[in-house]
């Protein structure tokens, strides 16, 4: 494991009688080999003292980093869960390995564990949608030298009701499909449908048309393909 903070040491070598150093030169026969040999052992000292080497350390500790683009918002099912590779959302600099946690601001709506071995990104994050809602969640890492780094997102759990028929109704953080493509209901009215979204009164997409229930944030499917 690489020393923390450390600094290189060229000063050390200036400052070495000259009878420590001829010590370590044994006997020499000319003044050029005398000249190569006190420019080897510097090269020796400071080579020790800065970490140059393969397995010594390499310089100061540095932190590790999240990937702000790996996890824009998770979206589950109540009842079931998300996992995630960790090493897909952090990285270190120098390949230490990481130690995680993982908390969520409401346990009642989506809980969060790490699993697994933290060496070689192997751990895992696993999401468990408990009812349905919005909860912020915050993952950090750790590396052995206690520098750290930490990225949130927003885990929306829905209760999803299966095939979409004419005629139901859904509400906030409620969802139904039309083959692969999810109806869905967010807060404050909001709907959408595939990769499309309303806020207004009425969403139509092909086949497919849904309207809000009126003075509520409920929406009534009217048509299905």
């Amino acid at each position: 494991m690489k020393s923390i903070n450390l600094q290189c040491r060229q000063p050390v070598l200036i400052g070495l009688p000259i009878s420590f150093i001829m010590r370590h030169l044994g006997r020499v026969k000319s003044s050029r080999t005398n000249l190569l040999a006190v420019a080897g052992l510097a090269a020796m000292l400071i080579t020790t003292a800065c970490g140059s080497g393969p397995n010594g350390p390499t310089g100061p500790n540095q932190a590790p980093e999240a990937f702000g683009w790996a996890i824009e918002d998770l979206r589950i099912d109540t009842g079931r869960s998300e996992t995630l590779n960790m090493g897909d959302i952090f990285n270190d600099p120098d390949g230490d390995a990481l130690t995680y946690k993982a908390e969520s601001s409401h346990n009642t709506i989506a809980t969060v564990y790490v699993s697994g071995s933290t060496a070689f990104s192997r751990a895992a994050l696993t999401v468990v949608g408990v009812n349905s809602g919005v909860t912020p969640v915050t993952v950090t890492a750790t590396d052995p030298g206690g520098l750290s780094a930490r990225m949130s997102f927003s885990a929306w759990v829905y209760d999803y009701f299966g095939a979409c028929s004419v005629g139901m109704e859904l509400w906030p953080y409620d969802a139904c499909s039309v083959g692969s493509s999810r109806f869905v209901v967010g807060p404050k009215g909001g709907a959408g449908f595939g990769s499309r979204g309303a806020f207004i009164h009425r969403l139509r997409v092909g086949q497919f048309s849904a309207s809000r229930i009126a003075r509520s944030d409920g929406w009534r499917i009217d048509s299905v393909p």
